[in-house]
């Protein structure tokens, strides 16, 4: 944790520096800046993913270019307090990450946002704020994908108070960990079966944003139409299941 520590220390002063250049040169105030991790915390143990080989993790060397390390499962539950477990999962410690964002021209701070936000929806914002229209399924003559997240501009500039529809849906999946969202609701089954239950989960994300509370034989109902929210999921995209060494 001590390294990571110091990582943090010279990601914050090199982040510094590119805002200085920007000042310098007067683009500060026409520029769009987002600073989003990408996950939560990172939970692995050592070894466990074959990441030590050809590295030099002694003591004296861990930090450098030479070494790979990870802060371990323990230090990931301190980082991702009071979320529930780490990178790699299907609790809300996995998905739910710091975001901020300095708007063009931005004078002062805005409110913070505790809505329903995902990185899919950085791409819809920046056209948005280019007033460049999203793509709709072609692009120059060639097919492509629509993108599916929503623009931020709206919230981030007050004009509106949510970012999705109350009940909207969403569902991911990643090395056989799953889960899915509609509203306040979401459902979640674990890769590793020595993290949850070995079967879906459910979890009241208002009442209970740290999944405390497993709901699943409370409501068997909700379990099933947040699976079939995760199947439309998989059928649309084509995800396959996971088969776990």
């Amino acid at each position: 944790m001590e390294i990571y520590a110091g990582m943090v220390e010279n990601l914050d002063a090199n982040i510094g520096r590119v805002i200085q250049y920007l000042k310098r040169n007067h683009l500060y105030d026409n520029t769009l800046i987002f600073f989003v991790s990408d996950n939560g915390a990172e939970g692995f143990i050592r070894g466990s993913y074959g990441a030590e080989s050809g590295f030099d993790n002694n003591l004296n060397n861990v930090g450098t270019a030479s070494s790979y390390h990870y802060v371990g499962p323990r230090w990931a539950e301190v980082s991702a307090a009071p979320f529930h477990l780490w990178k790699d999962t299907a609790g809300e410690g996995a998905t739910t990450a710091p975001a901020i964002v300095k708007l063009p021209n931005q004078t002062q701070a805005q409110a913070i946002h505790h809505g329903f936000a995902s990185v899919l929806d950085v791409f819809p914002t920046v056209l948005d704020y280019a007033n460049i229209a999203v793509p709709q399924g072609q692009y120059k003559g060639r097919q492509i994908n629509t993108p599916s997240g929503y623009s931020w501009k709206s919230v981030l500039e007050n004009k509106a108070q949510v970012i999705r529809p109350a009940q909207f849906s969403f569902a991911d999946e990643l090395h056989g960990s799953k889960y899915a969202r509609q509203g306040d609701w979401k459902i979640a089954l674990q890769g590793k079966a020595e993290l949850g239950t070995g079967t879906w989960e459910l979890y009241n994300l208002n009442n209970d944003r740290g999944e405390t509370k497993n709901l699943a034989l409370d409501h068997p109902e909700k379990v099933q139409e947040l699976i079939e929210v995760y199947n439309k999921y998989t059928q649309k995209n084509g995800v396959k299941e996971y088969n776990i060494q």
